[in-house]
């Protein structure tokens, strides 16, 4: 015969008595767990309403304003360098300039933008290690991992940049251009290893909450 709803109503949807005692332990987070920066993890937990606060906005906008501004005005310098450098260059004549750009491309292509991606690499990295980790040692590890990698893939490249005028000739390039873009390669190539191996430094020190180096 079909149930009536009052008989379902009265069989319990679960037996709780046969469930095993959970562990709150497990579910319970400690405040007084330590954050990155020293603070109490009580104490950064805000209500919904604290959050919006003019109080904590303002202090929020000018943490992250104090953060950003090494960063801004060292990446601001950076780009300035190169407009002097680009002015004493076209001074010198046609040749000079088209050679440097020419640099400019081959440079990107063949060197900074497989170093470039290894060196991004600790940016996620150390970030994980410093805030995730307990052994706070792993960041020291990955920075010599790969600044190592980034010499052999150096080692690599320096054959390819030292021979880049049969490139530029074999491609189209004028020879009077391919050779003159040629020597600034070999040189060009010494300062590549001290800029990445800064890079790798940087995004170090970074993780860190360090960023008045930048």
């Amino acid at each position: 015969m079909p149930r009536t709803t009052a008989e379902y109503s009265a069989q319990p949807l679960m037996d709780h008595s046969a469930a095993p005692e959970m562990d709150q332990a497990s579910f319970e987070f400690s405040t007084n767990t330590a954050l990155a920066d020293g603070s109490d993890a009580g104490e950064a937990d805000l209500e919904p309403d604290e959050l919006l606060a003019c109080g904590n906005v303002k202090a929020e906008v000018r943490k992250l304003v104090w953060s950003a501004l090494p960063i801004i005005l060292s990446t601001t310098t950076q780009l300035f360098v190169m407009i002097p450098m680009m002015a004493a260059v076209g001074g010198l004549g046609t040749i000079a300039l088209a050679s440097m750009n020419l640099v400019s491309i081959y440079a990107g292509l063949c060197g900074i933008a497989p170093l470039s991606g290894m060196a991004m690499v600790l940016d996620s990295m150390c970030s994980q290690a410093y805030t995730a980790a307990k052994d706070k040692r792993l960041l020291g590890l990955y920075l010599q991992r790969v600044l190592v990698l980034l010499l052999a893939i150096e080692v690599v490249l320096y054959p390819i940049w030292w021979n880049s005028q049969p490139v530029f000739e074999h491609v189209g390039i004028p020879t009077d251009i391919a050779k003159v873009a040629g020597q600034m390669l070999r040189l060009y190539f010494f300062g590549i290893g001290a800029l990445f191996t800064y890079e790798c430094l940087k995004s170090y020190l970074f993780a860190q909450g360090i960023r008045r180096v930048a």
